[in-house]
């Protein structure tokens, strides 16, 4: 899938897995942070660093795995998905999802797959 990026050419995975090994010292480290502190800032500060090492973790397992999903929005089973408005030409749709709203036209939004959920 990405392994034709030529920036990274062959070393490509590589590459991907020694960034992830630093993603996780780098998680680690603000994890010590949070607990040792010493000041409430420092805490504030490490968890607010957590989310990003998270989400940057995730991007890089989705390149590694091949698994574009892993880069979507990434609903969970029982996330609520709900229709809240449609445009008076039909295309595009707002869906409140986790409280946020996202407006998708009909071609994006048939390329989402819920499985057997329920639509509200």
């Amino acid at each position: 899938m990405f392994h034709d990026i030529p920036v990274l050419g062959a070393l490509s995975e590589k590459f991907l897995i020694v960034v992830l090994a630093v993603l996780c010292v780098m998680f680690l480290l603000c994890l010590l942070r949070l607990v040792l502190g010493p000041s409430v800032a420092d805490r504030l500060l490490a968890v607010n660093m957590l989310g990003g090492i998270v989400t940057a973790a995730i991007a890089l397992l989705g390149l590694l795995l091949e698994e574009s999903y892993l880069l979507d929005i990434g609903l969970i089973p029982g996330t609520r998905v709900t229709c809240t408005a449609v445009s008076p030409a039909g295309d595009p749709a707002a869906y409140l999802i986790r409280g946020a709203v996202i407006a998708l036209r009909g071609r994006d939004a048939g390329g989402v797959y819920l499985g057997d959920a329920l639509w509200d």
